[in-house]
């Protein structure tokens, strides 16, 4: 790759959704954002500019821990979505099977680097910049993942999933989206069930402490959406590392506060859309304390380096 390799300056911008991964990435960086929803766009098109074709492959790297995490939950999905109660092995082998065939999948993807004609098989930050050991790095991810399939198998929650009926189920591919006004919210709970006449929304995350717009969203769209009541829509939360199952207490929730953030962090991110619906890479701000974390950040060093910056994984 040449040395005079710039990125585009403006794109398109494309219909707006929000989300709370949205919001979290323009709080993160406004850069990133850029990058991630309108300069990657269209990076999967055989003959797109190499910037946008690099961004797009930026776009889908994966902490190992995300990795860890999405193993987890699309197995555990796959588990109960896929089988009716008496179809239900009564050990733990089917969803060890589940996740290791994953695994053994997304490090196949890793160590051949197929990544590089598909930019949406498994690609993880740590491998791809380099910063860890590979055989360690999968030794550790496959024990991790381990222990938490054992965690969960011996937990309350998933005795109580266990016991569901078949067509309690809601069978989705997440995220789903609902409008909010003129604004279409995406959410994606891990799992969605009815029982007793309500519904509820199950997400798996590494911590005990659960976001409460979140919480508030799910309530909102199945009152919206679904014409079920707040008093009937249930939310939880599963902690992978810790086994713990929490319900969010409606007390907590302050449903006009959440609304009110969705508002401001709507308008903020739409103030970046200019009158002819582009989008301008200068007016989006470098929050430079965040760049060790961001899966762009070769990508910006070739920005702000007189040379500029080439990578191996451009060439």
């Amino acid at each position: 790759m040449s040395e005079d390799f710039h990125p585009p300056l403006t794109a398109n911008a494309e219909r707006f959704s929000w989300s709370l991964s949205r919001d979290n990435l323009f709080k993160f960086c406004q850069l990133a954002y850029f990058f991630h929803y309108y300069a990657a766009l269209g990076g999967h098109y055989q003959h797109c500019a190499e910037p946008v074709r690099l961004l797009h492959r930026l776009k889908q790297l994966v902490s190992c821990q995300q990795w860890e995490n999405n193993i987890f939950s699309e197995s555990v999905r796959e588990y109960f979505l896929t089988k009716s109660g008496d179809d239900y092995p009564v050990d733990s082998d089917a969803l060890f099977n589940l996740a290791h065939r994953r695994f053994a999948q997304g490090k196949r993807s890793v160590l051949l680097e197929e990544w590089r004609n598909d930019a949406k098989l498994t690609n993880l930050f740590e491998t791809y910049y380099g910063e860890k050991n590979f055989e360690r790095l999968f030794d550790s991810a496959w024990q991790n993942i381990s222990d938490q399939i054992k965690t969960f198998t011996g937990s309350e929650c998933f005795q109580y999933l266990q016991r569901l009926d078949a067509l309690a189920w809601k069978r989705f591919k997440p995220p789903f989206e609902f409008k909010l006004g003129e604004t279409a919210i995406w959410l994606s709970p891990d799992l969605c069930w009815s029982a007793q006449g309500g519904i509820y929304f199950l997400s798996f995350t590494n911590t005990d402490t659960y976001n409460l717009d979140q919480a508030a969203l799910y309530k909102i769209f199945a009152q919206t959406v679904r014409n079920i009541p707040p008093d009937k829509t249930f939310v939880c939360n599963y902690n992978i590392a810790t086994g713990n199952w929490t319900f969010i207490d409606n007390v907590s929730l302050n449903i006009s506060a959440t609304l009110e953030k969705i508002d401001f962090s709507t308008a903020a991110m739409r103030a970046k859309i200019s009158e002819y619906n582009t989008v301008d890479q200068d007016n989006f701000e470098v929050y430079s304390e965040h760049c060790p974390q961001c899966r762009f950040r070769h990508y910006c060093a070739s920005l702000r380096s007189t040379a500029g910056f080439i990578s191996s994984h451009c060439q």
